[in-house]
């Protein structure tokens, strides 16, 4: 096999470094010679700003992408979540690792515990929105940060509990957290998965390597999740949740869930279905439970009051 030196752009943050990591290591166990070059985005540079209003997808992974377009890396790792779900014609997304549990985690208290009143924190709008459906008696408080920094900030009491992904908490060894119910708090599409781009110049024996570390089922299941999303046309300001499971090599198990824009009720797809219909019968079912106006009045209205800025 020819071994290659890969040069992997990460953003800085000790999340970021980790996920890196898993695919380094892989990499290495492959016969690469693999290095990490540490890249600063606009999202680890601005704190301040609530995710929520930022409007931009890609804020934490444009300028990675852009050490590898301007060649000063190979490849990039990225939350797969976090990526547009277009890319440029000039990147190209070449493995999507096995992914870690896809579930949103609350903590350090389960949300049964929280009383009235009490105050949660997250930065995602997809989160608040859904605390806002089925624990309409909590405060939403925005965060930003890393998650050991959202960590801190809720030992230090700025909130009685916070909502994060169960996969960085997981890949941090943070513990006390607790796995929020997926048939409630339906996740985001790639969730938990990670996925590598390089440029779509990238020679051949590059990416014929980078194609070892992808894992089918990962793959399968988080296209499937992107696909759907982008096909809905939610955009990034509305609580979309998405999330495959593959029953076995050719049925799969789909979720979507769309929180109302008056925060009263949902848009909730649950079905199995073969591989080669799913995404139809899927599709025709949001439609069918009012899914488009949904959408729409999301698009239309704008983001409804999640957060307490009171705080």
């Amino acid at each position: 096999m020819l071994e290659l030196h890969i040069r992997i752009a990460s953003r800085g943050s000790a999340l970021a470094l980790i996920q890196t990591e898993e695919v380094a290591s892989v990499l290495r166990r492959l016969g690469h010679d693999v290095s990490v070059i540490t890249i600063k985005s606009i999202g680890d540079v601005d704190q301040s700003t609530p995710l929520h209003t930022i409007s931009r997808r890609g804020i934490f992974e444009k300028e990675v992408d852009r050490a590898v377009l301007e060649g000063k890396a190979d490849i990039a790792v990225h939350s797969l979540k976090d990526v547009p779900l277009e890319l440029p014609n000039e990147l190209e997304m070449v493995a999507i690792p096995m992914r870690q549990p896809p579930y949103d985690a609350i903590f350090p208290v389960p949300l049964y515990v929280l009383k009235q009143n009490s105050a949660v924190a997250t930065g995602s709008i997809r989160r608040a929105a859904m605390l806002k459906l089925f624990r309409p008696d909590l405060r939403i408080l925005g965060i930003r940060g890393n998650v050991d920094t959202r960590v801190k900030k809720i030992q230090q009491g700025y909130a009685q509990a916070v909502v994060l992904a169960e996969a960085g908490l997981k890949r941090l060894g943070l513990k006390g957290w607790k796995r929020l119910n997926p048939k409630f708090f339906v996740p985001a599409a790639g969730q938990g998965a990670l996925c590598v781009t390089c440029s779509s110049e990238a020679p051949q024996e590059l990416k014929k390597a980078l194609k070892k570390i992808d894992h089918k089922r990962t793959h399968t299941e988080a296209l499937l999740e992107r696909r759907i999303a982008s096909e809905i046309e939610a955009g990034c300001t509305s609580p979309l949740g998405v999330h495959a499971e593959m029953v076995n090599e050719k049925i799969i198990q789909l979720t979507i869930s769309l929180v109302e824009w008056n925060l009263q009720s949902r848009v909730f797809v649950s079905l199995k279905a073969p591989l080669d219909k799913v995404f139809e019968k899927a599709l025709n079912e949001f439609e069918k439970k009012g899914g488009k106006s949904v959408v729409k009045q999301w698009r239309t209205k704008g983001v409804p009051k999640l957060f307490d800025e009171s705080a």
